[in-house]
C-alpha cells in the first residue's frame, strides 16, 4: 500500500497594535477591581503570503507473520511574499523515515523506528547578532525501540520504549527590556532528550483494574552559545511515575459501587535555565545554577455509585496536601500545585 500526500498555500494578513501597561497591582493593598481606560492603536499592517508545498510517500510492507517494515520519504518546500518582497529562504528539504516490527511469537512485538522532521516555517527569521542572517531550518531526529506485549489472554499488557530525540538549531525570539518581542531571534543550540517509558495496564480480577506508568528523561542542551553544556531545560524532570487501582462491586447489596486510588510522582526539576550570559528579555542570572524544586507525590481517590438513572461520584484530590511547584516563565510565575480538595458530581441519564 502506497500513500501520497500533497501540501498547499497559506495567506495571512497581519495587523499589530501598540503595547500598553494596563495596571500595577500591590497584592498587599486593597484592590478596587476598577479596570483602567486604555487605548490601543493599530500599527502598520503587513500582508504576507506563504507557499508551503509538500509530498509524503509511505509504504508498509508485510514480509510474513514475523516481519513488517514501513518506509517513507517527505519533501517540504516553503517560500513566500512579505510586503511584496519575495522570500525563498525557507528552502526545501527531504526527510526519510523507516521502521520495522518483529513478532517472534504471538502477542509479543519488537519495534524500532527512525524519523526525521525539518521545520522550515521559521527558517527565514533573522538572527539578533547582525539582523541579516537567517536562522535556518530546525531539524529533529528521533530514534525509538522497544516492545509491546500482551499476557494471560490479554488481561495484562506491558510495554517498554527507549527513545532518543535530537533537536538541532533551536531558536527563540529575543525580547526587549519590557518583555516585548523584537522580531529577531537567538540561537539556543541543540537539545537532546533520551529516556525510557514503561506502562502496565491490566485487569487483575474481573472487577479490578490497574494502571502503572514510569518514565525517565535525560534532557540536555548541547553546543549552545547561551546554555551551559549538559544543562537541562526548565521544568524537565528525570523521573515521573503514576499508578491507579480501581475496584468495582459486581454483586450483593453494594452492587454498582466502585472506588479507586491513585498515586502521581514528579521528581525534582530546575525552575530556570543555566546560562552563560544574560539572555535578552529573560530575567535569569547568568552562570547561576537554577533552583531545583523538591520532588512531590500526590495521592488521589474517588468513589462512585450508580442507582437507576443516577450516577454520583466523589473525588478526593491530593489527600495528604503535598506541595509542588511549576515555573511557567523564566525568572517568574512560580505556581504551586492545587492543595487538598474535594468535589462531588451528580449525573442523571434521561
Amino acid at each position: 500500500m502506497l500513500d501520497l500526500t500533497i501540501g498547499g498555500l497559506m495567506w495571512k494578513p497581519l495587523i499589530g497594535t501598540n503595547s500598553v501597561v494596563v495596571d500595577t497591582i500591590d497584592v498587599l493593598a486593597g484592590i478596587p477591581n476598577t479596570a483602567p481606560s486604555v487605548t490601543l492603536t493599530d500599527g502598520t499592517p503587513a500582508t504576507t503570503r506563504e507557499y508551503a508545498y509538500g509530498l509524503l510517500f509511505q509504504e508498509v510492507i508485510t514480509f510474513n507473520q514475523y516481519l513488517k517494515a514501513s518506509l517513507g520519504l517527505r519533501y517540504s518546500q516553503v517560500s513566500g511574499i512579505s510586503d511584496n518582497t519575495i522570500s525563498s529562504t525557507g528552502g526545501d528539504v527531504w526527510d526519510p523515515l523507516f521502521g520495522v516490527i518483529i513478532t517472534p511469537f504471538k502477542d509479543f512485538n519488537l519495534f524500532a523506528s527512525y524519523t526525521t522532521t525539518t521545520s522550515l516555517r521559521g527558517a527565514a527569521n533573522l538572527l539578533l547578532e547582525d539582523r541579516q542572517t537567517p536562522v535556518g531550518p530546525a531539524r529533529e531526529k528521533q530514534f525509538e525501540a522497544g516492545f509491546k506485549s500482551e499476557w494471560f489472554d490479554n488481561r495484562l499488557r506491558f510495554n517498554a520504549t527507549w527513545f532518543l530525540i535530537r533537536n538541532n538549531n533551536l531558536t527563540y525570539e529575543a525580547l526587549d527590556e519590557n518583555g516585548n518581542g523584537t522580531g529577531y531571534y537567538i540561537k539556543a543550540g541543540n537539545l537532546t532528550r533520551e529516556g525510557i517509558e514503561l506502562d502496565l495496564t491490566g485487569r487483575l480480577l474481573e472487577n479490578m483494574d490497574v494502571v502503572f506508568g514510569y518514565s525517565y528523561l535525560d534532557a540536555a542542551y548541547r553546543d549552545s552559545p547561551y546554555y551551559h553544556e549538559g544543562s537541562s531545560p526548565m521544568n524537565a524532570t528525570r523521573h515521573t511515575a503514576n499508578g491507579w487501582l480501581n475496584y468495582s462491586v459486581l454483586s450483593g447489596g453494594l452492587r454498582n459501587l466502585s472506588f479507586g486510588v491513585g498515586v502521581y510522582y514528579v521528581g525534582e526539576r530546575p525552575l530556570a535555565e543555566y546560562t552563560y550570559t544574560v539572555v535578552p528579555g529573560h530575567d535569569v542570572q547568568p552562570n547561576t545554577p537554577p533552583f531545583m524544586t523538591d520532588p512531590y507525590t500526590t495521592v488521589n481517590a474517588h468513589v462512585s455509585y450508580r442507582y437507576k438513572n443516577y450516577h454520583i461520584r466523589a473525588f478526593f484530590n491530593n489527600i495528604f496536601d503535598s506541595t509542588g511547584y511549576t515555573a511557567y516563565y523564566r525568572g517568574g510565575y512560580l505556581n504551586p500545585t492545587d492543595p487538598r480538595n474535594f468535589a462531588v458530581a451528580l449525573n442523571y441519564t434521561f
